[in-house]
């Protein structure tokens, strides 16, 4: 049986780096790896897309 994939949250401003290029967009790229690989979920606020 495997783990439940850990949640976690990001808020806008690390969502904006998986498709923006800034500082720390591949340290935000391997986040969303991680999501695709199943390790977490990710959640956001419903503040994110007023603010994207």
């Amino acid at each position: 049986m495997s783990e439940a994939p850990r949640p976690i949250v990001v808020d806008t401003s690390v969502a904006v780096k998986f498709y923006l290029p800034e500082e720390f967009m591949e340290e935000a790229r391997r986040l969303r790896d991680t999501v695709d690989d199943g390790l977490v979920e990710m959640m956001a606020p419903s503040t994110i897309h007023p603010e994207f």
